[in-house]
């Protein structure tokens, strides 16, 4: 009697090219090239909006991109290393309006110096953030219940800070207005553009012989020239106002 050694065509899985150019671009979307998606969205992005109105790409309407998006990437760059460590934080948008109210405040209604104002609001936010993160560490209480218990409380606060009935401090007129609409000279932006450029092509470098040194898979091209290249690029668009 003979023994079949074959196996079932209904489980085996699927040869030829097709089955292993799947599974090499899922291979290489989860790993090396897990930002190239978000990269092309972002130029298919870019490129609509350019079709729709060539101004989009102009130095000017980059640069007010780029003040735009300052407080939401401050907060992202912040909550970053709490979404890597597996926890979350729901207080940080309250937080962060807390933290304007009281730069906002000391500067227009008390008259502080807007580098006084501005640290003050720096001061709150550092200490109100560092309170949560002990309780979260040393009494190992949820950090959803947590923040979402400050956050409460800092919208309540923030009712406090902002005037009754408009809730809003205008900054027209005031010197710290005027800190988003001041722009550099050429020199500076360059000089600050390279300053930025020379930190962070340190930074790419140390990463990649890190990775290199513990034996873990690293292009230079990745890790460090295209990075690079991405920044420099998009701060010459910037600078140019």
């Amino acid at each position: 009697m003979t023994m079949a050694t074959g196996v079932n065509s209904s489980t085996a899985q699927p040869r030829g090219p097709i089955f292993l150019n799947k599974h090499a671009i899922l291979d290489a979307l989860a790993g090396r090239g897990r930002m190239f998606p978000v990269i092309i969205a972002l130029l298919l992005i870019w490129a609509y909006f350019y079709w729709a109105n060539p101004l989009f790409l102009s130095p000017r309407n980059l640069s007010n991109l780029s003040l735009q998006i300052v407080v939401t990437g401050t907060l992202a760059l912040g909550l970053l290393f709490v979404l890597v460590i597996g926890e979350i934080d729901l207080s940080v948008a309250a937080l962060g309006a807390v933290s304007a109210a009281v730069a906002a405040g000391l500067a227009v209604n008390s008259g502080y110096d807007t580098t006084v104002a501005v640290l003050a609001g720096l001061c709150v936010g550092a200490v109100l953030g560092a309170f949560q993160g002990l309780v979260v560490t040393y009494f190992r209480a949820p950090a959803f219940i947590v923040t979402l218990g400050m956050s409460m409380v800092l919208q309540g606060t923030l009712l406090d800070l902002l005037p009754p009935g408009s809730n809003l401090i205008s900054l027209v007129g005031q010197p710290m207005g005027k800190v988003a609409t001041v722009y550099l000279p050429a020199w500076a932006s360059y000089s600050l553009l390279l300053g930025v450029l020379i930190v962070f092509a340190g930074l790419c470098i140390q990463t990649h012989r890190g990775r290199t040194a513990r034996s873990i898979a690293s292009s230079f091209n990745t890790r460090v020239v295209v990075p690079v290249v991405a920044i420099a690029l998009l701060g010459i668009l910037t600078v140019f106002v």
